[in-house]
């Protein structure tokens, strides 16, 4: 009995070379002659220059129906009369006595009207 023979895959199939290894060896490439290269980019130049194009910039205008109306109130925000302020807590300084103490809230009751003092030791 024969035997089936099995197809050899040819392996000269060309493909695409990645991305990354093709800038690699364009980048060798131009390195290699760049007089050249500078030389080319001019003359490509001079043959077809590209015309320069002005950009226009149109100005958006905002068009509103003429129509009677009340300017608007502005609303302002209503200020207290009385805010309420909060207690001021106070350490005083080391070393204070008894007197020493009531003549230094007295002080800062004076620095701080119509709030609620307190001196906590």
């Amino acid at each position: 009995m024969a035997t089936k023979k099995r197809r050899k895959r040819k392996k000269n199939r060309k493909s695409k070379m990645p991305a990354g290894l093709a800038a690699y060896w364009r980048k060798k490439r131009a390195k290699k002659n760049p007089v050249k290269r500078r030389r080319k980019r001019a003359r490509r130049r001079k043959l077809n220059p590209k015309p320069r194009r002005r950009i226009r910039r149109r100005r958006v205008v905002k068009r509103v129906r003429a129509r009677n109306r009340r300017p608007r109130k502005i609303r302002r925000r209503r200020v207290k009369r009385n805010p309420r302020r909060g207690t001021v807590k106070l350490t005083p300084p080391v070393g204070l006595g008894p007197k020493g103490l009531r003549q230094y809230t007295a002080m800062v009751r004076k620095a701080y009207p119509g709030a609620k003092v307190r001196v906590v030791k």
